[in-house]
């Protein structure tokens, strides 16, 4: 076991509804979206991602009934076209409205325009592509001080900014570059010759410290965290706009009543983007806390947890690297449950023969095979049935999920070194909590009725749940399960206590299906990466 559990040991004001009867459908407040994506920058760093973040964002607007969206694309996505089209839709809109605004792109700083307004002395900026630090591309650029302005010129409607950049931080796990070139949504600025924007001075201090009424703001990262973009669904990505997309289409309506809360949309986009990249990113809202406004988002089309469990798994993307092409061929031919990916850059896990690490799709070591042998299938299959295992659970819990945090927080923790994660928000009174160590093996958490435990099978709802955990071998990804129930999930437990200690990922996934067919129940999972000292 990985990481040994040290108790285990001997919206807005108006809500959009769709899907809901004709007369409620009539009476709603319109919605309207401006959507901006750049990837071909003329100046600095190309990326691949943004385009598709905007054109996803502006379709699922477009499925839950807005009005009109405007697309702005690469060059398209002029700072003159995008103060134009935010203007003429704020102006179009009728006072109670929705505007969806959101970029994905690269976002920078630069020393503040105007003196002591700003408390860390910087101008946060997203760039736009024919951005430059020098001459006419000076002025293709758009600062906070501006975005505050415009989000002030839209008060007599409800606003929803979805910021899907960064401009500064650090990635929160160094990546490992055998699984191919990552790219981030941060450009560094030095100095800015020839300034061709005239600065303004801010309304009343920052977007998030002074946070109008109107106004829900998503940002991708925390301060000290990178945007880096991600393959979803076969695409590159940024995390924040895909979950906030699915929000948008209804997944985030956790109740069901068609209308996302504002909680809803929060607990929602927080924990898909945690899942999707793995605990290296987690994003900001504004106002912080869960309240009570209800965001302009659809609801009660997400997929039900029942269908998520009983969705078969895919073929898990496989990239070995080392060995000649004989060995890598006959080794593939042995494993269970994989495709063959062509390089590690399509790869959900590469493998390399030499050192027998292996790597998941966002650089990190996840486990390493037994030192001393040649990889071999019978080694290789319990890793491949556990990430197998947790792709299903990840969609389990975007169907109904759990609140999980890691404390201190997501990085990588050595050996020796104590976290401790945190079961929140249950709403349901049984609690059941496996892990899936780096290797595939099962170590049962909770309840525990055997070698002395006589754990209760109830948790009182409102009494937050606790594992403190002590990092030892086998290093790399562990990934606990959380599950919240209406009923004690005795066959489940069952199952657990039989597979305690074995490699049985793919076992134990089923028991979990089948045991959340019937019954309310909420899901969580989160991994935690580990190293030796």
């Amino acid at each position: 076991m990985g990481l040994r559990s040290l108790l285990r040991l001997p919206l807005l004001a108006a809500a959009l509804m769709t899907g809901v009867p004709g007369a409620l459908a009539q009476d709603r407040p319109a919605l309207w979206g401006l959507t901006i994506g750049v990837d071909k920058y003329q100046h600095i760093g190309e990326l691949d991602g943004a385009v598709n973040d905007a054109r996803d964002i502006a379709a699922a607007l477009r499925r839950v009934g807005a009005v009109e969206v405007v697309e702005l694309l690469d060059g398209d996505a002029s700072r003159e076209a995008i103060l134009r089209e935010w203007r003429r839709l704020a102006r179009t809109a009728k006072p109670g409205d929705t505007l969806v605004v959101s970029y994905a792109g690269h976002g920078a700083q630069q020393a503040e325009a105007v003196p002591e307004s700003e408390i860390d002395g910087m101008d946060e900026f997203i760039a736009l592509a024919a951005f430059d630090t020098v001459g006419p591309g000076t002025a293709e650029r758009i600062l906070d001080d501006e975005i505050q302005a415009l989000v002030a010129e839209s008060a007599h409607l409800n606003l929803i900014f979805v910021a899907d950049a960064c401009h500064s931080g650090t990635l929160t796990r160094s990546i490992d570059r055998r699984a191919g070139e990552r790219k981030t949504r941060l450009v560094q600025v030095g100095r800015i010759q020839g300034d061709r924007l005239v600065p303004i001075a801010p309304l009343n201090g920052s977007l998030e410290a002074q946070l109008p009424e109107h106004l829900i703001y998503l940002s991708g990262v925390q301060d000290h965290q990178l945007v880096e973009e991600v393959e979803i669904d076969g695409r590159p990505r940024g995390a924040l706009s895909w979950a906030f997309a699915r929000a948008l289409e209804g997944s985030a309506d956790t109740d069901g009543d068609g209308i996302t809360t504002k909680s809803e949309l929060e607990f929602f986009v927080g924990e898909v983007v945690r899942m999707r990249v793995e605990g290296r990113q987690s994003p900001t809202f504004a106002p912080a806390g869960f309240g009570t406004r209800q965001a302009l988002v659809g609801g009660g089309s997400g997929a039900s947890l029942k269908n998520a469990a009983a969705t078969a798994a895919a073929p898990l993307r496989l990239a070995l690297l080392g060995g000649s092409a004989a060995e890598r061929q006959a080794l593939l031919a042995g494993i269970l449950g994989i495709a063959n990916a062509p390089g590690p850059d399509a790869a959900d896990l590469i493998v390399d023969l030499a050192t027998g690490q292996v790597l998941n799709r966002l650089g990190d070591v996840v486990a390493s095979l037994p030192p001393g042998g040649t990889v071999d299938a019978a080694r290789l299959q319990p890793v491949v049935d556990k990430w197998r295992a947790v792709a299903q659970v990840q969609a389990m819990a975007m169907a109904n999920g759990l609140r999980l945090r890691l404390e201190p927080g997501d990085r990588l923790y050595r050996e020796g070194e104590v976290a401790t994660l945190h079961v929140a928000d249950r709403g349901l009174p049984f609690l059941t909590v496996f892990n899936l160590a780096p290797d595939g093996t099962l170590n049962a958490v909770y309840p525990l009725t055997w070698d002395g435990f006589d754990d209760p099978l109830k948790v009182p709802v409102d009494q937050p749940f606790s594992l403190p955990l002590k990092v030892g071998p086998p290093f790399g990804a562990d990934h606990f399960v959380a599950v919240a129930s209406e009923r004690p999930l005795t066959e489940l437990h069952a199952a657990m206590r039989a597979a305690n200690g074995r490699q049985v990922a793919a076992a134990i996934q089923a028991s979990l299906g089948a045991a959340l067919a019937t019954g309310a129940a909420r899901v969580a999972i989160h991994g935690v990466y580990t190293a030796g000292r």
